[in-house]
Parts: structure tokens; sequence; C-alpha cells
């Protein structure tokens, strides 16, 4: 047969250019329009919760939770890109054990880069290094730091007609795109939308309510512009941390509107995709795009932004959060795993966000004297060890406390019954349980909980799963 005659492979098309937005008032309205002032009314209990929430910790054990949070970001921001990697997976990344695996490899890195890459925003964002998070300069430094650390074969981009592309980290895209329904602006013309993009929304022209309803309307608007080739939801996920930041309603970092978005990616999805829409008729705007679509998904962002901060306020109320300390170290002394008076060590160690070891000494010589005559001789041996300087109280419980964040923040009682040592009344809530399912807890963790919960070990999984999912 002739080379000729041998059928030919059609080309990949290259979109029609007609379709693709050109110039910057074509992304207009940047703002909701808030007629009942409903928006304005919202952002505003955010910001008086959101204090509330701040002022809930010692900045000193705030900044022991931070790591495991950051954790749990990356863990959500890669579930809504539909990547599932646990977060157990994620800190053997980040300790540089990676799977053989190199499907889960590509996704350890994935993960870990996103963590060290949201510790190094917030260092910049608290030195001040960052006074505009939307500059154009700022989004492409997320973009270079986030792809940067990835493996050059995941530098090729295919596009649905199989045409391949080559993302470079930090430049803006060359190519034009589709994503969905959705035509995202002319390559050509992104320098122009970026910079109307800043101008917009620069947090220092802006007062406090209106930063907030910058970070849920600019979300959506970086998304809609699609800037680079890949990469950008992650991109914009991060870029909205640094917005809350600057807004102030991000407690210091004890939430994340990730794991909101995570949890109600549906909802995520169909609002994000409303505001893309053009406007609908003379009552929708006076913009492009529908005002109705972009009130909706601010909407939708402010209230998932606002039950993030009760739910993690509900987790860390002082009273309960107290006794749920007191209980877990009750429980390790029973189990001989910390000495006696330990339980009020941690207690005073979560509160303070730090202890003295001449003051954990003291504190466990008076829960000594406090015992009654019946207590087993192994106490007064402890104590005496404190006296003498034999025993270190302060290695067991600052090896403790990180463990400790996570339990508390995988369980909560239901009732103040007096502890006892089968079962001290503690069970696992339905909006905690997709996190232990989705591997929050590690299996030596996964003993904790089973412990306070009142739950034989192996039988924690079943009653989850049979229970919540």
């Amino acid at each position: 047969m002739a080379i000729d005659n041998l059928p030919q492979k059609p080309l990949p098309r290259a979109p029609d250019l007609s379709s693709f937005w050109d110039h910057p008032r074509h992304m207009e309205p940047l703002w909701p329009v808030d007629a009942n002032r409903s928006l304005w009314d919202t952002a505003v209990v955010l910001i008086r919760e959101s204090a509330a929430l701040g002022a809930a910790l010692h900045p000193l054990t705030r900044d022991g939770v931070l790591p495991m949070l950051r954790t749990m970001n990356s863990y959500y921001s890669n579930l809504i890109e539909g990547h599932v990697t646990l977060p157990r997976d994620i800190e053997r990344a980040l300790a540089g054990d990676y799977s053989r695996d190199p499907a889960k490899r590509a996704l350890q890195q994935e993960a870990a880069a996103h963590v060290e890459l949201e510790a190094l925003m917030m260092r910049r964002l608290e030195a001040g290094d960052v006074p505009d998070p939307c500059s154009p300069e700022f989004l492409r430094w997320l973009h270079r730091s986030f792809h940067g650390k990835r493996d050059e074969e995941f530098h090729v981009v295919r596009s649905p007609s199989g045409r391949e592309m080559r993302l470079v980290p930090g430049e803006l895209r060359h190519d034009e795109v589709t994503v969905g329904a959705h035509h995202p602006p002319r390559s050509s013309a992104l320098p122009a939308f970026l910079e109307h993009f800043d101008g917009g929304y620069d947090p220092r022209r802006l007062n406090a309510v209106q930063k907030v309803l910058a970070a849920a309307a600019s979300h959506h608007r970086f998304v809609w512009i699609h800037p680079f080739l890949d990469g950008n939801g992650r991109v914009g996920r991060l870029f909205t941390t640094a917005m809350l930041r600057i807004a102030g309603v991000d407690a210091g970092g004890l939430w994340s509107i990730a794991r909101g978005m995570a949890r109600t990616v549906k909802n995520y999805r169909a609002t994000l995709m409303a505001a893309d829409i053009p406007r609908q008729g003379d009552l929708d705007g006076r913009g492009n795009l529908s005002d109705e679509g972009l009130t909706g998904f601010c909407r939708y962002f402010l209230v998932t932004a606002l039950d993030q901060v009760r739910y993690i306020r509900e987790l860390l109320d002082l009273d309960s959060l107290q006794s749920r300390i007191l209980a877990y170290g009750r429980r390790e002394i029973d189990l001989g795993t910390l000495p006696k008076g330990s339980d009020e060590i941690l207690r005073q160690a979560f509160l303070r966000g730090e202890l003295s070891r001449g003051d954990l000494r003291a504190m466990l010589v008076a829960s000594e004297r406090r015992a009654a005559s019946g207590t087993r001789r192994g106490g007064a041996g402890e104590a005496q060890a404190a006296r003498s300087g034999d025993c270190e109280p302060s290695v067991a419980t600052e090896t403790r406390l990180p463990e400790l964040c996570r339990v508390l923040l995988l369980s909560r009682p239901v009732s103040e019954r007096p502890p006892r040592r089968s079962h001290i009344g503690w069970v696992v809530p339905d909006r905690i349980a997709g996190d232990i399912i989705g591997g929050m807890a590690r299996p030596q963790e996964r003993q904790r909980v089973a412990c306070v919960s009142g739950m034989e070990p192996g039988a924690i999984s079943e009653y989850i799963y049979a229970n919540y999912s």
C-alpha cells in the first residue's frame, strides 16, 4: 500500500478564538450588588466569630496545632481535585519517606508541596512581605513554588482534544483552554485581566468588611480567569487563604476554607459554574457576567466559612476541652504510659502554652500529696523520682502534646459522667468521622481514639462505617 493511501490520524483542532473573552470588562462585575446587605451582614458575623475563635487558644498551643491543620488543608485541597492522599502519607512525604508506587509518590509530592508552600506563604504574610496577595507577581510566585517541586513529567498537560501543552512553573499560559463549558480569557489578554483583577481586589484599598467580601468574590474571578495552564484550583485556594489572613478572619490558621469546600464539593462546583454565566437579562446587574451568580457564590463562600469557624470553635470549647484533656490524661495514667499528675500537666500546658521544668515537678509532687492513703506504692516512687530529678516529666508531656491535639480534634464527650477504667463516655461525632475514615488517625492514634470512645480498637472502623458512612 502506498504511503499516501495510509489512514491518517486527525490532528487535534485548535479552539475557536471567537468564543474566548478578550477584554477585562468582560470580567465585570467584580463585586456583587448585595442590595439587601445580606452578604455584608454575614461578613460582619464572620469577623466577630473568627476573632472569638482566635482568642480561644494560647498562641504557643495554637502554633503546636497548626502543622497538623496544614496537613488537613492539603488533604482537603487534594480531595477537591479528586486526589486522595491520606494524611499519614502526607506526613511520610514531609519526612522524605516516599512510596515506591509512582502514582502514589506523585500524589505525595503534590500534597507535601502544598503543606510546605502554605507554611512559607504564612511566614511571608506575617513578615509583611506580601502587602498585596492579588498582585500578578504573588500569584505567579505561588504557582512557581508549587509546581517547581514536582517532577518534569507532570509539567505536560493534555487537552480534552488530545493536544499536548507544556506547563512552565510561574508562567502564564500561552494556549487557549476550555474548562467544562467555560471558556477562560484569551492567553494574550491575561496580563490585562490580572491587572484589572489586582486593581479591583487589592486589600490595601478596602475596609475590614470589604476585605472579607473580596476574599469570596476574588476566589471565583481568579478561577474564572484561569491564568495558568494547570494548578489554578490549588493556587486559587492558597491565594484565598492569604486573603483571609490579611482580612484577619482566619483565627491564626485554626480553620480552613478548603475543608469546607471539600465537604460541600457539589455545592462548591455548582456555585462556581453559576457565577461563570453571562448576565441573564436587565435585572441581573449591569456587567457582562451574572450578578446573581456571583452573589450566590459569595453567599456559599461566607456561609461555608462561618460553618467552619463554628465547627472548630465547638471542638475547642474550653470547658469541654479541659474535661477531655483530663480524661485523656487519666486514661494514660491508668495504662501506665504517663506518671501520676500528668492529666493536670497536660491541661495546664494546653492552656498556658508551655510549662517550666520546675512547674512540672511541683505539679507531680502536689498530685502525690493529694492522693488517697490507699494509692498504690508506685505513685510515691514517681513523686520521689520527680523531686530527685531522676524522672523527666517534661519529656513525657512534650511527646504527648501533638498526639493529644489530634485526639482532641478527633473525638468529643457526650456526657459528663465520671471517668471509669473501661469507659469514659466519649463517642466520635459524625462531622469528624469522615476525617478518621479519610486517614486523619494513624494506627497508633486510632488506638487512642478507641480508648477514649469506650470501644475496642478493632471495632472503631466498623462502628464509624456502620453509623456515619
